[in-house]
């Protein structure tokens, strides 16, 4: 096995008893899996392993399920935020507003955003749920009825919408790996662009010099992108090159960590304004 045998290589011992198996395919299929099987090898056999078909398992704090449709995780979320929010709301009319939007910022919004470059590609109507947790803390910073409008206080609390705040996560993680600050095995994921040049004649130098036909800050795409699965769609190698190329040139040639961050903030915020509709 080769987890086993990685495990070896590094003086590191396989915890048998905590070992579980994910199973990871189409629904269809999870009939036609055995219930129960025994892995060899060399040194160990491993029987009786915690059999994971139609459950879950824990990992880093997500929830993984067999599907990877991400509900489990999500309705954790959900249960912990709206906990928290009915807890905050017994004592809101002795915290400030300016004390709520540090509690919601720094418990509910880091909540969602863990590891939330995993939801990408998920439906509107998963990522929704999210956005419903945001918009019932927006109502409790601000004091809010249900039926008052969200989207101006979604502005003046400079937070973005749920949908946005992932695409966010995913295009920082690609600069990270542009200048080479992310795991190896997430730079290995993406091919930059080389751009095909063609000789121009410079008038001033009296001399041919080679110009780009293509912008060389693109990230090549997967060339069976079109005939994409479902659940590859949502793989780094698909994601991160479509949410990348998507950002203008001007912001894709950002050299500083943080004027991107702030940059590509305010570039969702434009198009969150130009696309009022998304917010429920």
């Amino acid at each position: 096995m080769e987890i086993k045998s990685w495990l070896c290589s590094k003086y590191l011992k396989l915890n048998e008893g905590k070992t579980k198996l994910l199973l990871l395919c189409k629904p269809s299929l999870f009939n036609s899996v055995p219930s129960d099987f025994t892995i060899s090898t060399t040194t160990t056999t491993i029987e009786e392993i915690d059999w994971c078909k139609e459950s879950e398992v824990k990992s880093l704090g997500v929830i993984l399920d067999p599907s990877l449709n991400m509900e489990n995780q999500i309705s954790v979320i959900k249960k912990h935020c709206y906990g928290q929010l009915n807890s905050w709301k017994r004592i809101s009319t002795f915290l400030s507003e300016n004390v709520r939007l540090m509690l919601v910022k720094q418990i509910i919004l880091s909540k969602i955003d863990y590891n939330n470059i995993l939801l990408s590609g998920l439906p509107n109507n998963v990522i929704n749920t999210l956005q419903l947790i945001i918009n019932a803390s927006l109502r409790f910073i601000y004091n809010l009825q249900w039926r008052d409008h969200i989207t101006p206080y979604i502005m003046k609390s400079h937070i973005l919408p749920a949908k946005y705040r992932i695409d966010y996560k995913v295009c920082a993680t690609v600069f990270n790996c542009l200048f080479g600050k992310a795991p190896m095995y997430l730079q290995d994921l993406l091919e930059w662009n080389i751009p095909r040049t063609f000789m121009l004649y410079d008038t001033n130098n009296d001399t041919t010099v080679p110009r780009a036909t293509e912008d060389p800050l693109l990230l090549v795409m997967p060339s069976d992108f079109g005939n994409r699965t479902r659940y590859v769609s949502r793989s780094f190698s698909f994601c991160a090159p479509k949410c990348w190329n998507d950002l203008p040139f001007k912001l894709r040639s950002c050299q500083g960590k943080d004027t991107f961050k702030t940059e590509l903030k305010t570039h969702y915020f434009n198009l969150f304004t130009s696309n009022i509709d998304f917010v429920a």
